[in-house]
């Protein structure tokens, strides 16, 4: 059966069991930064405003959201794996400080394209709405969920979930999102780590603010409209070296993570 959002008409209302369950963790000893995922196209309307702001309205939520996951730059564009020698069609990251980011809207536990998507069903109930596993809507939560699943920033970046969490078993989704972890995105669906970075959800977000780093080609870093803008900002400017054939925008994910790594050890974070 499809994903529903909520249990709204089912005449229940959502449980609140897996956000009293995260809200109950120890506080987290690391916070890591959070991720907004883009391209050079829509970086030009965000330096324009100096905000990021709502694209269009969110497929799952439908209404106007601005997405950002927790420590990995997990998001994927569905056309990363079509060739193209364009530039502006690549990926471009965003890192937010977690310290100065505004209020988020909503904070899930994983990416919920994929879960209303049918992506997560090995480990879910059928009847198991997207709300159910809703979190208080504060960045904590996700830095809670990470530490008690993971145990530590450089296990969670590397998706090596810690052996010694236990979950009690009357907390059925707690016990899903256990078993989602455990996996490492390896069951029939074959997800990859977005089964189990936090997802932070807001209406907007401005640069100059929170923004600490915009990882993006060399090509754009060097261009005085793009990169010189981001600078003039006080935001560091962080660049991969892009091939001018053409080649696929997912082929890059992962040395744009090695290096938000490594601006995450400058600022502490590591």
């Amino acid at each position: 059966m499809a994903r529903t959002l909520s249990n709204s008409g089912s005449g229940r209302p959502d449980r609140t069991n897996f956000a009293k369950f995260v809200a109950a963790l120890p506080e987290s000893n690391f916070r890591l930064g959070l991720t907004h995922v883009t391209t050079g196209y829509f970086l030009r309307d965000i330096l324009d405003t100096k905000t990021i702001t709502p694209v269009e309205d969110c497929p799952v939520l439908k209404k106007p959201l601005v997405y950002a996951f927790y420590g990995r730059p997990a998001y994927r564009n569905k056309s990363d794996d079509t060739p193209t020698d364009l530039a502006f069609l690549f990926p471009v990251v965003m890192l937010l400080n977690p310290d100065k980011a505004p209020k988020p809207a909503h904070v899930f536990g994983f990416d919920t394209g994929a879960f209303m998507g049918g992506l997560m069903d090995d480990y879910l109930d059928p009847h198991m709405p997207l709300f159910d596993f809703h979190l208080e809507p504060d960045i904590r939560s996700a830095a809670r969920l990470a530490q008690a699943f993971f145990g530590s920033p450089k296990a969670f970046l590397d998706g090596e979930a810690a052996s010694n969490m236990k979950v009690p078993s009357g907390e059925f989704e707690a016990l899903s999102y256990s078993k989602m972890v455990a996996s490492g995105g390896r069951g029939t669906n074959k997800l990859d780590d977005r089964i189990s970075t936090p997802e932070i959800i807001f209406t907007e977000i401005p640069i100059e603010e929170c923004v600490e780093a915009v990882i993006l080609p060399d090509i754009l870093a060097s261009d005085p409209t793009i990169g010189g803008r981001i600078g003039a900002m006080g935001v560091k400017v962080r660049e991969y070296e892009w091939s001018s054939g053409a080649s696929r925008p997912s082929e890059y994910h992962r040395v744009i993570r090695q290096i938000a790594h490594g601006v995450f050890r400058d600022l502490g974070w590591l």
